[in-house]
């Protein structure tokens, strides 16, 4: 009885809700949600503040269930969002950066009311500074693999109804989340492993298997690359990084954007100085200091900061 009891006082142990159902789950030590009144007063005391925002299941208060993932338009980021995000900006002290999945014509078309923004489409592979009006791209690609990739994915689409396969600049995604088939798994390997075959000579290609999907995508991007050349970026500005980081996200590939950004202001050697909050949606294991309950409650956080 003594041992468990000790074993047992060395867990963070939470309590989530998932699929309607209770669960005990074990966190980091440090994972607690996030307290308003500790963000604004160090909001209000830091001169130069970086707000870094994922969009995916963070700004998105009703997600597009069906059809194209490119929608985009009101039912996804709320006019009050749109308005907060356009004050934050409008503050001299204040970049705000927002990473996304999407492709660089719909991002840009979502938030096309908030002149002062920093947009970064493909999970950070292009990008738009606040103060430049030209997309740049994280570095020059071979697309020639396009063709034959989109190709291949297609016949293996075709095998199975349900399946989507989705085109972008830097990456092609096959994606069978509104599949119920358990061949469907079979398949997944078998592409995988076919694409990993075929572009075994193609240079800065990454072949990755997610949730429910087969991506091929350029190397080396992801948010959390994304989100440090940010902060490395900053520091080159400024000489140092700035005083306050908030940094929000709902996804698992949010979770290496907490990861790097945490080990960088803990590394770094103005680590004192900074007041840094990496914050995710929803009581779940995380690499995030903090986290909220729901979407909601980022624009509430958000909210704060404009008073």
């Amino acid at each position: 009885m003594k041992r468990a009891q000790t074993i047992k006082n060395k867990l963070n142990l939470m309590l989530i809700e998932e699929n309607n159902e209770m669960k005990v789950i074990s966190v980091k030590g440090a994972f607690r949600s996030l307290n308003p009144h500790d963000l604004k007063e160090a909001f209000k005391q830091a001169h130069r503040k970086v707000i870094i925002c994922s969009y995916e299941d963070t700004l998105i208060l009703e997600q597009v269930l069906s059809g194209n993932t490119e929608v985009a338009g009101p039912v996804n980021v709320p006019t009050e969002g749109i308005e907060v995000i356009k004050r934050l900006c409008m503050d001299p002290s204040v970049e705000f950066f927002v990473i996304s999945e999407k492709k660089v014509d719909t991002l840009a078309g979502i938030f096309e009311e908030v002149p002062n923004v920093s947009l970064l489409a493909e999970n950070g592979f292009f990008y738009k500074m606040s103060y430049e009006t030209n997309w740049y791209n994280m570095y020059e690609c071979d697309w020639s693999w396009k063709g034959i990739v989109q190709r291949i994915m297609q016949n293996y689409a075709v095998r199975i109804g349900g399946v989507k396969v989705e085109v972008k600049e830097s990456s092609i995604l096959w994606d069978y989340k509104d599949v119920d088939n358990e061949i469907v798994k079979v398949q997944e390997i078998e592409l995988a492993s076919h694409l990993a075959t075929v572009l075994t000579h193609v240079q800065n290609l990454e072949v990755i298997r997610g949730k429910n999907t087969v991506e091929v995508k350029a190397a080396g991007v992801n948010k959390g690359v994304a989100s440090e050349l940010i902060l490395n970026r900053e520091r080159l500005i400024k000489g140092k990084y700035p005083d306050f980081v908030f940094c929000l996200g709902g996804t698992r590939k949010d979770e290496e954007m907490f990861s790097r950004l945490g080990k960088m202001l803990r590394d770094g050697k103005d680590d004192e100085k900074v007041h840094w909050f990496t914050c995710t949606v929803g009581k779940k294991p995380s690499n995030a200091r903090y986290y909220v309950d729901k979407v909601s409650e980022v624009y509430e956080a958000l909210n704060l900061l404009v008073d």
